[in-house]
């Protein structure tokens, strides 16, 4: 540089200029009152007859561009944590429901069994996890409440049974009684 506002090259880059390179540089000038600007150069080789008859220098502040940047690195600051909590809650809500999918599939035949309908059981998700151990406890219990209710309806089958007899003498003595009126002593 000259204080002339001439930029120079250095001698590697004229020396590469020479031999028909292009050369980029960024440099930093001052531009009076103290400050510095940075420039973005690009110096080309002009060929005459085979020879380097002159050469073309461009220059371009960045200032620009490094606001652009600046701004950029502001609005990113500011938007990553939106965008990082955005992406949480639907990432979030997806695996939730791909989760619980089959605790909802178990929760709708659990509805749907009665009293009348104990042989209905939950299908087992293909996983080795907690929802599989629900499901297996679950089947096992609804096992054992079918087989309450069979023991108690054979329960009730028998005693009905067993009691049929006794009853049906009892109600064939009453109606012998009530044919027709006896002494105290008779029924004795």
């Amino acid at each position: 540089e000259s204080s002339n506002g001439i930029i120079t090259f250095s001698k590697g880059n004229l020396q590469s200029i020479l031999e028909g390179n292009n050369n980029f540089e960024n440099r930093n000038v001052s531009t009076g009152k103290g400050k510095i600007t940075t420039f973005r150069l690009l110096a080309i080789p002009v060929f005459e007859n085979g020879k380097v008859a002159y050469i073309v220098q461009v220059a371009s502040s960045l200032a620009p561009a490094d606001t652009a940047l600046n701004i950029l690195k502001i609005i990113l600051f500011l938007l990553l944590p939106l965008t990082v909590l955005a992406a949480s809650i639907i990432a979030g809500e997806f695996l939730a429901s791909v989760t619980l999918k089959p605790l909802n599939k178990m929760i709708k035949t659990v509805r749907q069994i009665t009293s009348q309908n104990l042989k209905l059981r939950i299908n087992i998700p293909d996983s080795k996890d907690e929802i599989k151990q629900l499901a297996d406890t679950f089947n096992n219990m609804l096992e054992e409440i079918d087989r309450s209710f069979l023991l108690q309806r054979q329960f009730i089958h028998d005693i009905s049974h067993e009691l049929r007899t006794p009853l049906t003498i009892i109600k064939g003595e009453m109606e012998v009684a009530l044919k027709k009126a006896r002494s105290q002593e008779e029924y004795s």
